[in-house]
Formats: structure tokens, C-alpha cells, sequence
């Protein structure tokens, strides 16, 4: 079976079935198998603004939350990526199979794709899967919110 999300869901899951499988798959992004791909979104960045007022301030929490012996409980208990490469933690099996998507140039990230269109997608996709328009009406109406969102950016 498929859940096609994020991975909030798995501690849940897990909690009420801890032998329960869960990994990551790739879906096809077009007619081309080779640009199967994931659709990952950073979960966990840090950083500091370089203008912030309290620049010091905040560098030092960040220190504290990358300090391998005041950190690590926390960021094993997420189970997420690491944000840094001393962190000496596991992670959820699906978070290195995400990995091998990314260093294989086969992940993208949602976050790309313009907000306009994004909203498209889940409007006409509802239109198409209730017959109202065929599915040559859906992406030729995704492509023109698509060019108009890119003219807008710039």
C-alpha cells in the first residue's frame, strides 16, 4: 500500500504497529521511467539570519543543538536526517533510501513548484477525477498556470 505524504504520519503508525513497514518510493513525473523520482522537502534545516540583532545569541543555540552529547537524545528520537555530519544518530530506514534518490539526481522539491500552480494541481485534479474535464483540458490548464507563475516571479 501507498501513502502519498510526508513522513509526520510514521511515529504514529509505528507507535501502534512497531513491525510495520514503511519506506519511501518513487513515482513517475513523466512518460520517461528513468525520471521516476521522490518528492523530498528539507525536514529539518537550521540556520541563523546574518542581520539578526541577536546574532550571537541565536549561533549559540545552534551550537548547543549540534553539540554531539546535548543533541544526539534529540535528534535520535526524530529519527530524521542529520543537520550535521559529527551527529552519530539513526534515522528511519526511508530517510536513506531518500538519500540514494538525492546523490542519484532522482528526488525534486516541492517547494519548487510556483504556488499558483500548486493550488491548480489540487483544483483540476479534483475536475478531472470527477469527469468534469478530460485530461488534456488538466495539463493544458497547468501549463498556462504554470507559465503565468514563472512571469510573475520574475
Amino acid at each position: 500500500a501507498m501513502l502519498i505524504t510526508g513522513t509526520w504520519y510514521a511515529d504514529s503508525i509505528l507507535k501502534a504497529n512497531p513491525d510495520f513497514k514503511l519506506g519511501l518510493g518513487a513515482l513517475p513525473v513523466n512518460d520517461d521511467p528513468a525520471s521516476t523520482m521522490v518528492n523530498l522537502a528539507v525536514s529539518t534545516t537550521l540556520t541563523v539570519y546574518p542581520e539578526s540583532p541577536n546574532k550571537a545569541v541565536a549561533v549559540d543555540f545552534l551550537n548547543y543543538i549540534l553539540d554531539d552529547k546535548d543533541s544526539s537524545a534529540f535528534f535520535d528520537q526524530l529519527k530524521f536526517n542529520k543537520v550535521a555530519s559529527n551527529q552519530q544518530i539513526s534515522t528511519f530506514p526511508w530517510t536513506e533510501q531518500g538519500n540514494r534518490y538525492v546523490e542519484s539526481g532522482h528526488s525534486y522539491l516541492d517547494q519548487s513548484i510556483p504556488q499558483a500552480a500548486n493550488e491548480a494541481i489540487g483544483k483540476m485534479s479534483q475536475s478531472y477525477f470527477a469527469k468534469q474535464i478530460t485530461q488534456d483540458q488538466l495539463i493544458a490548464e497547468l501549463d498556462k498556470t504554470w507559465k503565468n507563475s514563472l512571469k510573475v516571479q520574475k
